[in-house]
């Protein structure tokens, strides 16, 4: 549980990341109507070197880049082309590392976004703009 700070969060394509958190968990009133796949996590995930937070793909803010993908929601994150990830921080260096080509980005349910990784960084301004949101990213996550 978090107190006194403004939530984390990313935006990449349309698609908006979170760490996995009690209050994220509290948004749903009771924890019994949160996704079960969730809620196992935050009470029997265990922090490891090889990953020391969850990260949940909350939402996906409709755009042309990410049609499809619209209805995907409340998964965690298990790989960015083939490589885990430790937390959200070490997701968007993964993210930001890649120049061109496709980002895969594959949760723990199996299911998989991908996108064109020119084209999503194109179309964010607009995305941003659309949904009235300042920035990309949280300001714990500014570089």
């Amino acid at each position: 549980r978090e107190y006194d700070i403004l939530p984390s969060y990313y935006i990449f394509g349309g698609i908006l990341f979170v760490p996995l958190t009690e209050n994220y968990l509290d948004t749903w009133g009771e924890w019994t109507k949160a996704p079960v796949e969730l809620v196992n996590f935050a009470m029997k995930g265990e922090v490891t070197d090889e990953q020391d937070q969850v990260v949940v793909l909350s939402s996906v803010l409709a755009d042309d880049i990410n049609m499809g993908y619209q209805n995907l929601r409340y998964s965690s994150v298990k790989t960015v082309n083939s490589k885990k990830i430790k937390n959200l921080k070490d997701m968007i260096g993964k993210i930001e590392g890649i120049k061109t080509g496709f980002i895969e980005i594959v949760f723990e349910d199996n299911n998989k976004i991908v996108l064109d990784v020119e084209k999503a960084r194109q179309s964010s301004t607009g995305i941003l703009q659309r949904y009235r949101i300042d920035s990309d990213r949280s300001a714990d996550l500014k570089k």
